[in-house]
């Protein structure tokens, strides 16, 4: 292993290498995990450019280093800064998950967000994808054209991997016109709902009288209008800081189980209503965010992790809550793979990656364990 990081030195220069603890640890611990792996990186690579990314593969590849291979090293635009960049062009990147979220983490969990209805999910964006593949070939999934059929649809099968079939050094996205309009409302204290409608000016009034009669019909509270784009930036920002605002209630000594799922949106009211009842009854401070376009919410329970009974409990209401809906994978959640998908599609999931990692060097137990 010093062998290999010794090697990668040489060839990137030292500055590309961190043994910084602090920068370690953020590159093998997150407080939102509650699968954090016990190994801790021996070095950190920040790589500049795609060859650079090609000469860690060889590297790693030659030493069989799976460890290195952790290091999942995806571009780091943020996609706000990108919107930023790009606002004057009239054109913008339509997703909206958390403010925090950079275009490879994006691209390799398939993300969604408040934008989804209308706009969909990452996958829907991404037109190709520079790889690199784990013995360091390079690789372009499709060329630029929006409308191909020509062979297999590689873009597809590395977004959302996990990082697991390869490392994504450039991302070329499908950027949508700004809407004439957006208008965000907000429903009044207690159960609030947020709505953005987005389009031409005829279309959200019409959208708009639709979600009226719906209200109406089941007694919904007064409706608050964003004037100014002022007004839009403070009614949407109390979404965007509701985690925040949860993590301001959390007590002493307790840490955060987050997990998530997503169902049939006719089955959305039904899962959150028993998830709900069922962390309730754990009689633990919990809370549920979600961004309904796509059926998909978040929900997140303040626990002792000390206690070993608490934390069973917790372990098991979100297991119960998992093994309903849709849901990433990553560490924690192998367990239910089975479930959800079958053995049979498993096989093929793993074929898949024994042709393109064959001593699985990429995020070696994602999604599922190491043969």
């Amino acid at each position: 292993m010093l062998q290999a990081i010794q090697e990668i030195a040489n060839e990137l220069g030292e500055k590309s290498i961190s043994y910084d603890e602090d920068e370690l640890l953020a590159h093998c611990y997150s407080k939102w995990s509650t699968s954090n792996s016990d190994n801790r990186p021996l070095a950190v690579v920040y790589p500049e450019d795609t060859n650079d990314v090609v000469k860690i593969a060889k590297i790693c590849s030659k030493h069989k280093s799976p460890n290195d291979m952790d290091i999942v090293v995806q571009p780091a635009v943020n996609w706000m800064d990108l919107n930023e960049q790009i606002k004057d062009t009239g054109l913008f990147l339509p997703l909206d998950p958390g403010p925090m979220a950079h275009i490879g983490g994006m691209v390799s969990t398939n993300c969604s967000g408040t934008n989804a209805m209308r706009y969909g999910t990452m996958k829907d964006w991404v037109i190709n994808l520079t790889v690199v593949l784990a013995d360091g070939t390079v690789i372009k999934t499709r060329r630029r054209p929006r409308k191909t059929s020509a062979g297999y649809n590689l873009t597809s099968l590395f977004v959302g991997a996990e990082g697991t079939l390869g490392l994504i050094t450039e991302i070329t996205l499908k950027l949508a016109v700004v809407p004439d309009a957006t208008s965000g409302r907000m429903w009044e204290e207690q159960t609030t709902l947020f709505f953005k409608f987005s389009g031409t000016e005829q279309a959200i009034k019409d959208h708009i009288q639709r979600v009226q009669i719906i209200a109406k019909q089941w007694k919904g509270g007064e409706f608050r209008f964003a004037q100014t784009e002022k007004d839009k930036e403070v009614l949407w920002s109390a979404r965007k800081e509701a985690l925040f605002a949860m993590l301001a209630q959390q007590p002493p000594g307790t840490e955060i189980w987050s997990t998530d799922c997503a169902v049939p949106m006719s089955r959305l009211a039904e899962i959150i209503d028993i998830s709900k009842e069922e962390s309730g009854k754990l009689g633990l401070f919990s809370s549920v965010l979600g961004h309904v376009g796509d059926g998909n919410f978040h929900q997140c329970v303040m626990y002792n992790p000390k206690d070993q009974a608490e934390t069973a409990a917790v372990r098991k209401c979100v297991h119960d809550m998992v093994d309903r809906g849709e849901h990433g994978i990553g560490l924690g959640k192998k367990d239910c793979l089975m479930k959800e998908l079958g053995f049979d599609t498993i096989t093929v999931m793993k074929k898949l990656k024994h042709s393109l990692d064959p001593n699985w060097l990429l995020n070696p137990g994602k999604i599922f364990d190491q043969p």
